[in-house]
This record gives structure tokens, sequence and C-alpha cells, in this order.
């Protein structure tokens, strides 16, 4: 199988400084504030799942700011409940389905999405960025688009360069034990876990 590739740029600052097409941000993050009192942004709720699943979608409101550095916003209300949880990932791949089928956004900007957890946030949020580009013919409806995705946090971005390092290891190390969990054990075990099929691309701003 082919791989895909997946480019990241890690942002350590202030993610407000970024111009792109669109963000995603946490439903609860001061910057949401700051879009609504500054640039005039109106959110309104979304169903924000372009496919077919049992899971509930996720709870999210997307704006069109009069100004600001962002075209589109979406706003995220999603949670980390424990370390091998996947909600987050769930949550923030089906918005990312939502947001780049109608937008075909040529960059993403992505801030953490809850404050909760910070090492499962970023694990999560790479799984994100896994799921879609893996999936990308269900969750998108087609080939892989190649967007960039700007990981912007205040509070640096060691983590993602930890999980990323090495060809993604510890990323994947995470990965295998929900893999084993969610997919050997219910297909078994000939479905093994491609470390292949996504590459991340990434770097980090200096």
């Amino acid at each position: 199988m082919t791989s895909v590739t997946v480019r990241v740029r890690l942002h350590r600052g202030d993610a407000r400084t970024i111009v792109a097409p669109l963000a995603v941000i946490g439903d609860r993050s001061p910057v949401r504030t700051w879009l609504e009192q500054e640039h005039g942004a109106v959110f309104e709720p979304v169903v924000a799942r372009s496919w077919p699943s049992l899971r509930a979608p996720a709870l999210a409101w997307q704006a069109s700011p009069r100004s600001g550095p962002w075209r589109h916003v979406v706003s995220l209300r999603t949670n980390v409940r424990r370390q091998r949880g996947t909600k987050l990932a769930n949550d923030l791949s089906d918005t990312l389905g939502y947001a780049i089928k109608p937008w075909a956004p040529f960059e993403i900007v992505i801030l953490p999405l809850t404050w909760r957890e910070p090492d499962a946030v970023a694990m999560n949020t790479l799984l994100a960025l896994w799921l879609v580009a893996s999936y990308s013919d269900l969750i998108l409806g087609g080939p892989w688009p190649d967007p960039q995705f700007t990981l912007a946090s205040l509070d640096g971005t060691d983590r993602y360069i930890e999980a990323l390092r090495n060809n993604a290891t510890a990323f994947y190390d995470w990965l295998e034990h929900i893999w084993q969990r969610d997919v050997i054990t219910l297909l078994g075990p000939e479905n093994v876990l491609d470390r292949e099929k996504v590459i991340f691309d990434w770097v980090a701003d200096s």
C-alpha cells in the first residue's frame, strides 16, 4: 500500500499570528471569545460529520469571522477521559472531514482542544490526522488533498516533538495499544498496524 504523507508544522506561541483559511479551536478557548468580540464571529452549531458512523457526532460550532487571521473557524467541544481514550481524536477527525471537503484549505491551524491531560491531547490530535489521512476515501470521499496542519500551542510543542521524532516511534507505540484493543480484538491478529501507512513530514518553528 502506498504511504500517505501528512505535513505538520509545529508552532510554539500565539496562534493568532498565523494567517490561514481554517482554524479548529476548543469550545472553551479564550480565542473564541476574542473572535466574537474583536472580529464579529458568530458561531452556529453544525453536524460535524460527513460520513456514516454509529458514534454520536462531535459537538461543533462554525463561524466565518468578518476579519482576523482565519477565514473559517470551527469550535469543538470534546474531552480526554483517560490516557488511552480516543474521543478527542474521533471528534477532531470528524470535524476535519466536515471542514476539508467544502473549503479545501491549504493550511489548517489546530489549537489544543482542551487543557486537561496535555500528553493525551497531543497524541489524540496526531491520531486524528492519521485517521483522516488513512481513511480519506471514507471520511473525505476522495484522495488525500495534502493540506498542511499547523499545531500551535502557547505551552510549547515539546509533546508533539517527542511523539514525532524517530519516524513517529512514540506515537506509533501509543497507537499500538489502541490498535490491539480496538482492531485486533475485534477483527483478528492478521490486521497488523502498518507503521508506514502514514508518514509525518514535520518541522518545528525555531
